[in-house]
């Protein structure tokens, strides 16, 4: 393959624009209509999430009305139908093991949402009590989270990766769940990973921010973050996620208090948080990952068994946070927050920069 990284530009700035500018997330509707969304407030439970819009392949933006509260994750349907939900669900009651959520929804491809509507999360145990005591600041410990990630099945119904901490989990569990009600109720299908490791160190959280995506072979492919500085897991399901794959560690010799104090991209492994993953419609499979920095890699064989040494795109990373979605055939759109300038007035800002990524085969 032929990889060619162009000039990153700045989609916006905390200083020209509302907010942090971190976090951020893209998705792309069938028209090619791009949406960024990204955190207003610092990394707490009620963060609010902005959004910008793009017609013209992220060239120039506008604001987007905000939907859900914390927008984190969007699925557009094969008949067009947009779902856009907010990340956490809520237990009904403290021991229920039945949490309450909600979505927007658009009729007409994206251009306008109603809402918010219900959605319902069923899972097997209920979720814990938060610990700290209920604050705001730490409410998602009882949440389950909707993560990126949702797929259309092939039957309609739909799959959704999840995280959160069951009653007794001493570390974070990402779940897939299943709708067969268009996305109005997820039912708990499968475990995708847990492990309370305690031997995995001070950086290990357990499986949390999740990414799903469809191979050439078939199969569902799924990577996650186990915590900052940690290599991601990978795992897989033949069967549209009733069944997972022993979990594999993408870069076993990574040393993660090593990777925590690294001060050059030159020794950064597959490490460590919210993974991006798409197959690219030239059959390669691509996934980016930060923290530090601001990485890619690719397997041209499209399967995840042949991922290729990862790429640093920038290394003025923020949080690490990266995102993706491919603009033209073999192009990839890649956005990820950094410090930087603002050019006008010459003040620090956080800013939400742009990458176009050509992937070529030779």
């Amino acid at each position: 393959m032929k990889i060619t990284i162009g000039e990153p530009w700045t989609i916006s700035n905390s200083v020209t624009g509302e907010g942090e500018h971190i976090y951020p997330d893209l998705w792309k509707l069938q028209d090619g209509t791009l949406l960024l969304d990204y955190h207003l407030d610092h990394d707490i439970c009620p963060a609010r999430r902005a959004c910008l819009r793009s017609v013209d392949n992220g060239k120039t933006w506008t604001p987007d009305p905000p939907r859900v509260v914390r927008e984190e994750a969007v699925v557009q349907l094969r008949d067009g139908t947009v779902l856009a939900y907010n990340g956490y669900a809520f237990p009904v009651t403290p021991d229920s093991k039945q949490s309450k959520g909600s979505m927007f929804r658009s009729g007409d491809g994206g251009k306008t949402f109603e809402g918010p509507i219900d959605v319902t999360v069923n899972m097997p145990r209920a979720n814990r009590e938060p610990i700290p005591p209920p604050d705001p600041k730490y409410k998602h410990y009882i949440a389950m989270v909707f993560w990126r990630s949702i797929l259309e099945l092939p039957d309609g119904s739909l799959l959704a990766y999840m995280y959160g901490w069951w009653e007794g989990d001493t570390k974070y569990r990402s779940v897939a769940a299943i709708s067969r009600d268009r996305g109005l109720t997820f039912d708990y299908l499968a475990t995708i990973g847990y492990d309370p490791n305690p031997d995995l160190g001070e950086y290990y959280e357990g499986f949390n921010e999740g990414i799903l995506s469809w191979t050439t072979a078939g199969d569902i492919l799924c990577v996650t973050r186990v915590g900052s500085f940690h290599s991601l897991r990978q795992t897989r399901s033949s069967d549209h996620g009733k069944t997972w794959s022993e979990p594999i560690i993408l870069d076993p010799d990574l040393d993660p208090a090593a990777q925590s104090v690294i001060e050059g991209p030159a020794n950064v492994g597959i490490a460590s948080v919210n993974p991006d993953m798409l197959l690219m419609s030239n059959g390669v499979l691509a996934c980016s990952f930060g923290r530090p920095g601001n990485s890619i890699m690719f397997d041209p064989t499209g399967t995840g068994d042949n991922w290729e040494k990862s790429i640093m795109v920038s290394w003025s990373g923020l949080t690490g946070y990266t995102c993706m979605l491919e603009i033209a055939p073999g192009k990839l759109l890649f956005a990820h927050d950094a410090l930087g300038i603002d050019d006008a007035s010459g003040d620090k800002a956080n800013c939400l920069r742009g990458v176009e990524i050509t992937v070529e085969r030779e």
